[in-house]
């Protein structure tokens, strides 16, 4: 699937007059939106940010403690899945990845506004406060608005509080106290509860590189 984004790049640079190809081929890959907030948008078109942590729902209550994991596969159907087994009578279990595969397409989606008829303006791009503009919620953003495409190079699993330093700063982290304690504190900001970085919860990290900047 990489080559495959990278021709389709290349394609699209040498021939800037054909964009339809560009648009028709990206619509025929394996596509699913993903919501990042305005400092995030602003770290994945600054190359800062290349990876995201996101929370695995319906942990099986057996394993709720430690997984003794093999690994993420790949299904016939081209679905991403975790294979786990519990460390108490050994029974097996799956758990379906949302999020897609290595190779799979993300569109962000962001808080936008559609100024005019086919005309969108990004909040990450708005350094001032303009009240003339509508803001609309990322959660409504549809996939004619996105203009950033994601591709996915690698998924896995780990605990929460596993992350390092340097995986802070693939996060797209803005140091301020220092990167763990600030990667905490967004965090927290965003989940609640028994999704909080107290609770330790298990998540999916999905690391990707950005293919697509511009509305295709």
């Amino acid at each position: 699937m990489k080559k495959q984004c990278e021709k389709i790049m290349c394609y699209a640079a040498k021939f800037p007059n054909k964009p339809d190809y560009f648009a028709i081929t990206l619509n025929r890959m394996e596509q699913r939106g993903i919501i990042f907030n305005g400092d995030m948008v602003r770290a994945i078109i600054d190359g800062r940010k290349t990876v995201t942590r996101r929370i695995i729902g319906q942990v099986p209550r057996l394993i709720m403690g430690e997984w003794p994991l093999s690994n993420c596969y790949t299904d016939k159907n081209h679905r991403h899945w975790l294979d786990i087994q519990t460390s108490i009578d050994k029974s097996h279990d799956e758990i379906f990845c949302p999020h897609g595969k290595p190779g799979d397409l993300l569109w962000v989606r962001e808080t936008w506004s559609e100024v005019d008829h086919g005309i969108f303006v990004y909040r990450a791009d708005v350094e001032k406060e303009n009240n003339s503009i509508k803001w609309r919620p990322s959660i409504h953003m549809p996939r004619k608005a996105a203009r950033l495409i994601l591709e996915i190079t690698d998924v896995r699993v780990e605990r929460l509080q596993t992350i390092t330093v340097e995986d802070c700063c693939l996060e797209g982290i803005d140091y301020k106290v220092d990167f763990k304690s600030d990667f905490m504190h967004l965090w927290d900001s965003i989940y609640k509860n028994e999704y909080s970085w107290d609770k330790n919860p298990w998540v999916w990290v999905i690391e990707f590189q950005l293919i697509c900047h511009g509305r295709k």
